[in-house]
């Protein structure tokens, strides 16, 4: 299977303009016999982790159910062709949907009390917005974003071991050693966490996981401009892709930061 570079379904924050670069730095590192991918989220870091070292254990902490999201793929396809009949061919992408076909769609969504809502506000809202549920779906504008192509997860986690627990139980059962590779994509302090589950995270959980890096020898470490760490360990590389200006963000800049 070709390396993803993106997850299947929308996940806020997945690192997917890292992925390539991520997936080149891993390469090289033929000693790493485990990868712990502390939060997961997407699941997209531990797919190019394990594509680029093949040979090595990958633990992918689903903390965020991504996994059940995954399991809905067939009633998410069914739901998003059912949608694209419903619309037809009037609209141009980006263009609002009318109020009578906003009414037509709610009222099939209402038949599927388990859809994949931050999925399916990929297709409807305005860039940067998300829903969890039918109630924060209609409370705002509809315009046309919808996937022409059919949603396919197949292989997404082969040769991956799943997980879900606190990253901190995570880390005291697989402990720092030379041929462990911590991957640790927080979510970002001072940013907007619609689109997540779990408990909110804090500057004290930020500074108590800086504090863990000094003893790892290998790490992968991702954080924002609006919070980068003060200092990081010697030898520590750091790359960065500056994000665009949306709805909900004016912009920031993501780090990696590479102690391989």
């Amino acid at each position: 299977m070709s390396t993803r570079y993106s997850a299947p379904l929308p996940f806020r924050g997945q690192k997917r303009n890292f992925a390539s670069r991520l997936r080149q730095a891993l390469e090289p590192l033929k000693d790493i016999s485990l990868i712990v991918d502390c939060f997961g989220g997407s699941g997209l870091l531990s797919r190019v982790a394990k594509d680029a070292i093949p040979q090595a254990t990958v633990i992918y902490n689903d903390f965020d159910a991504f996994r059940t999201r995954l399991g809905n793929i067939p009633e998410t396809e069914k739901l998003r062709q059912l949608m694209m009949e419903l619309l037809g061919d009037q609209y141009l992408r980006g263009q609002r949907i009318s109020e009578a076909d906003k009414e037509r769609i709610i009222a099939l969504l209402k038949q599927h009390p388990d859809a994949d809502y931050l999925t399916i506000s990929s297709w409807l809202l305005f860039s940067g917005k998300w829903a969890t549920s039918l109630d924060g779906l209609t409370r705002n504008a509809w315009y046309y974003k919808m996937r022409r192509t059919p949603i396919d997860a197949t292989g997404y986690l082969d040769g991956i071991d799943v997980v879900s627990e606190d990253y901190r139980t995570l880390i005291l059962r697989y402990p720092p050693n030379q041929h462990t590779l911590y991957l640790l994509d927080p979510p970002y302090l001072d940013t907007d966490l619609d689109g997540y589950e779990g408990d909110v995270w804090t500057a004290s959980d930020q500074a108590r996981l800086i504090s863990a890096l000094e003893d790892m020898p290998h790490f992968v470490f991702f954080a924002s401009s609006k919070s980068a760490p003060q200092k990081m360990p010697a030898g520590t590389v750091l790359l960065t892709h500056d994000t665009a200006v949306s709805a909900r963000t004016n912009g920031y800049t993501d780090l990696m930061f590479l102690h391989l």
